[in-house]
């Protein structure tokens, strides 16, 4: 296997920060590992990094160096170096201010960098690795590492997490993304987690459990859970209250080769004390996700849909859009006028119906100028299906959602998605509603995400659709809506 896990979960502001209190359990106060062959404070240790506002993450290297030995048999010491790889790439390297000789325990020794500064301590034995005082471009920061040895190899994981159903919640709500990152203490097979969360600038531990872990190709999935994996399921207490998590872990088990790839996904709940029952999705950045459907609408011209389509039309095996006066699209439908054409440049229209709008500079989408007769409601939809060669037990889509608010009644554009192209599930934190008023703006965009966490089997489907209706919003004309930029991935 060529991903070891040991996973530190970063989800940041479940809770309000005025009423809302966290306590961690005693157990998740430190990373565990494997010291059989490695007694002293020199070596590698690997870990994940966040800035507390959720804005910076990424993973960490530092190198606490044994001696060199130079061609005259003279030996010296190096100078411990961090080296810090965020999620946009960048590569963050600070420098001790001290060497560290074998068997000496490690006391707050400083790094830094003109970016970055923060306090190392370790035993002299190696363990209890801790870093406290982090700072990264004047934001409070905090890292959380473990001894990467032969018996214990560490592959940190970082991503994002967002909330499906956040009553409100201001930290949570309106699509918000925080950060999570995270690091298993075990390798393939069953064994306990500890678990990292920031809410509201601070920084507390949790823990969880990998176990069930079988190959499907040339990747294995392991289940992941909240808890100790025997005496509790809860992960950590916020406000009184025990916050869960559960999710999957997908690794290439190839011993070699160019697939490098581990990944994970689940979902989480919690009960707020003021906002009831929230519960949401969490992805890492990177991992085993295969592309599945890509389309950003910019040879679409408006031309109508069919299963043989020219460029400037869209595949009707995959795009449909009901609602018209001119009546509803099955998959392989052929509509090539009416309703279902229509090419509107920047907008302004005003005859109900399925356009191209080009929603800046070159750039085209799938759009529709609703009407009394015409979407509303209505929906545009999406079937997508699974050739990865694998069953798919996460997907995740991103999309931009653009309105003309050229009038002054709200309408809206909600999101839901199945597996049997009948029964929908909605994602109310992608739920959208245009402005009343109308403004003289233009085209504004509005980027969703959200990760599902589904069965789909390998030569299966799976539908996304966005359902639009006037909104209880205003009154007379109706807002230009348009898709564009979607990007489904599932693994």
């Amino acid at each position: 296997m060529k991903q070891l896990l040991l996973l530190a979960i970063t989800f940041a502001a479940f809770t309000s920060c005025s009423v809302d209190n966290v306590n961690t359990p005693e157990t998740a106060q430190n990373l565990s590992y494997n010291t059989a062959t490695d007694t002293n404070s020199l070596g590698m240790y690997k870990g994940v990094f966040t800035t507390n506002d959720s804005k910076y993450r990424g993973t960490v290297a530092i190198d606490v160096p044994q001696k060199y030995t130079l061609a005259n048999n003279t030996s010296g010491l190096l100078y411990p170096t961090a080296y810090i790889t965020l999620q946009t790439g960048e590569v963050i390297i600070a420098k001790a201010n001290q060497k560290v000789y074998d068997g000496e325990a490690i006391d707050k020794l400083v790094f830094s960098s003109n970016n970055i500064s923060f306090k190392l301590s370790i035993n002299a034995d190696g363990t209890e690795p801790t870093i406290n005082e982090v700072i990264y471009k004047e934001t409070e920061a905090g890292i959380l590492i473990a001894k990467h040895t032969e018996f214990a190899p560490i592959t940190p994981i970082i991503g994002t997490y967002n909330c499906d159903n956040c009553a409100g919640n201001p930290y949570l709500d309106n699509g918000a993304i925080q950060t999570f990152n995270m690091v298993f203490t075990n390798s393939d097979s069953d064994g306990g987690i500890t678990v990292q969360v920031i809410r509201d600038l601070t920084i507390f531990n949790g823990i969880g459990y990998q176990d069930n872990c079988a190959a499907n190709g040339t990747t294995t999935n392991c289940e992941v859970n909240s808890g100790d994996g025997s005496t509790t399921t809860v992960s950590f207490i916020a406000n009184g209250n025990p916050v869960y998590w559960t999710g999957n872990h997908t690794f290439n088990n190839e011993a070699t080769g160019p697939n490098d790839c581990s990944g994970f996904s689940g979902t989480w709940e919690w009960e707020s004390r003021v906002y009831g029952v929230l519960t949401g999705t969490l992805t890492s950045d990177d991992g085993c996700f295969s592309t599945l459907l890509d389309q950003d609408f910019n040879m679409f011209l408006g031309d109508g849909y069919t299963p043989n389509p020219t460029s400037s039309q869209l595949d009707s095996d995959i795009f449909i859009i009901n609602g018209f006066s001119d009546g509803n699209m099955t998959y392989g439908d052929i509509r090539t006028n009416g309703d279902f054409t229509g090419y509107g440049l920047q907008g302004g229209v005003t005859s109900g119906g399925c356009y191209s709008f080009e929603v800046a500079n070159n750039d085209f989408s799938w759009g529709v100028q609703p009407s009394g007769d015409d979407f509303t409601p209505g929906h545009y939809e999406i079937k997508v299906e699974n050739v990865t060669g694998n069953d798919l037990s996460t997907v995740r889509i991103g999309y931009d959602i653009y309105v003309l608010n050229d009038e002054n009644k709200g309408n809206s554009l909600n999101f839901s998605s199945s597996t049997d192209g009948t029964n929908f599930t909605s994602v109310s934190a992608l739920d959208f509603t245009s402005p009343g008023a109308l403004d003289a703006n233009g085209w504004i965009r509005t980027p969703r995400e959200t990760t599902l966490s589904v069965t789909v089997a390998d030569g299966g489907f799976i539908y996304f659709r966005f359902s639009g209706d006037d909104a209880i919003s205003g009154n007379g004309g109706r807002d230009e809506f348009a898709l564009d930029n979607i990007l489904v991935e599932g693994f």
